[in-house]
């Protein structure tokens, strides 16, 4: 998998068929790019939706949300935005996707995220 776009499909896929809900939090510009691989990934349509602020729920496994958008669970979080944010302790599971020429974001990200109490 060589873009962000890619593995975080690779990641959603594994744990819709492993029965859980995704939330994927990520600029409107990812998003849009996510948005299109999920309708042909691995030659296979990942059931997902957009959310939209103040609108119930969608029933699709795959959530897509801006960083604005607050998630409609907390099963697994997969997090591709500039930061990290403060509801990730409550997700059953998480994932950042950081990019190897952005190394130093992501231990960024990791000293915030190992600061903070853990409800897992």
């Amino acid at each position: 998998m060589s873009s962000p776009a890619a593995f975080t499909c690779r990641l959603a896929s594994r744990a819709v068929a492993a029965g859980k809900r995704v939330h994927i939090r990520a600029a409107s510009d990812a998003l849009e790019a996510l948005d299109g691989l999920l309708w042909e990934y691995l030659d296979r349509f990942i059931p997902h939706a957009r959310l939209a602020p103040d609108a119930p729920a969608p029933a699709e496994a795959v959530l897509l949300g801006d960083p604005s958008e607050q998630p409609r669970h907390r099963e697994v979080l997969i997090n591709l935005a500039a930061d990290t944010p403060d509801f990730l302790a409550g997700f059953e599971r998480a994932s950042e996707v950081v990019l190897a020429a952005d190394r130093a974001a992501g231990r960024a990200k990791y000293q915030v995220i190992a600061k903070r109490p853990s409800t897992v």
